[in-house]
């Protein structure tokens, strides 16, 4: 394990060692435990029980929540009834109601074939303590049926406003990304809502001749955006592509369609095998990512304060 470890984390130590404002400290925090998380898509923080995080797998697995404790370990897995997993890219915690609430992202469309995309919503499970993992079902509290505005879209980056009213989605296969928007309660009747283009994000910086060179086969997929997240509070959107995070700063007042489309600070992250999920922790002052390939480690990227 230790030795899987070192090859996994070699990048994040020569990132430590070199720490710029643009390469921040990265920790290891341990590998992901649980067997079954062999191709996460999305982690997210607790927002019942401090350094808890929630994580889930994409397509062609069974439709299963799963809580890693802060050093990765398997705490507790809950199938979510009465919903499939076509393809779970992200997850989300958020607060609906006075309740703590996580949000499913069934969105993945690889060939963009999909007529319609589901956002499914339970109330966040409470995971006993001790240290043997449990097992348990969760009940979904909401569904949001939608489609794309333009037509369907692949994405695997989805996040809910901090203020609690809207769902971004922001694609991975459009270049530059699009962003999109859809109201998380609709007070209309409608039983499929359209998600609506709000902006692009146009400064994500496409592949460079390096990236090609390096990898002929999968170095053109370098800047597409496979997470997104929004700091608690407000200040600031990080997206996550296969090669490094870029944050985006958000002014007072200003919206997320206005600050998408300003440059990004890059986060140099090590090379990780797909890097796919990302967070912030539940008090803002870091970020944790995750890979879809094992071994997965879980790191906490820790972020300087603007």
């Amino acid at each position: 394990m230790a030795a899987i470890l070192v090859a996994a984390l070699g990048g994040a130590r020569a990132l430590c060692a070199q720490e710029t404002a643009a390469a921040p400290r990265v920790v290891s925090e341990g590998l992901l435990e649980a067997r079954e998380l062999d191709e996460v898509s999305g982690l997210a923080p607790s927002l019942r029980q401090p350094g808890l995080f929630w994580a889930l797998t994409d397509s062609a697995n069974p439709p299963e929540l799963f809580a890693v404790g802060p050093d990765g370990s398997h705490r507790a897995v809950f199938t979510v009834v009465g919903v499939t997993n076509r393809d779970w890219e992200d997850i989300d915690s958020f607060t609906m109601g006075g309740a703590a609430c996580l949000l499913i992202a069934d969105t993945g469309d690889n060939k963009a074939v999909h007529p319609d995309s589901s956002l499914h919503i339970v109330k966040e499970p409470a995971v006993p303590p001790g240290l043997a993992a449990v097992r348990g079902a969760v009940p979904v509290w909401r569904t949001l049926r939608f489609t794309y505005e333009g037509g369907p879209r692949d994405c695997e980056a989805v996040a809910v406003d901090p203020a609690g009213e809207t769902v971004y989605l922001l694609t991975k296969r459009d270049h530059p990304p699009l962003l999109y928007a859809l109201p998380l309660a609709p007070t209309g009747v409608e039983t499929v809502l359209t998600a609506r283009r709000v902006a692009d994000a146009p400064r994500i910086p496409q592949p460079t001749a390096e990236d090609l060179a390096e990898d002929r086969k999968n170095g053109r997929f370098r800047s597409q955006v496979t997470a997104m997240d929004f700091a608690p509070d407000g200040s600031a959107a990080a997206a996550l592509t296969y090669k490094h995070a870029y944050l985006f700063r958000r002014a007072p007042g200003e919206d997320w369609a206005a600050a998408i489309q300003r440059e990004p600070e890059p986060i140099l992250l090590p090379r990780l095998r797909q890097a796919e999920s990302l967070c912030y922790a539940a008090d803002g002052s870091a970020l944790y990512v995750t890979s879809e390939q094992r071994p997965s480690p879980l790191l906490r990227v820790e972020l300087a304060k603007p």
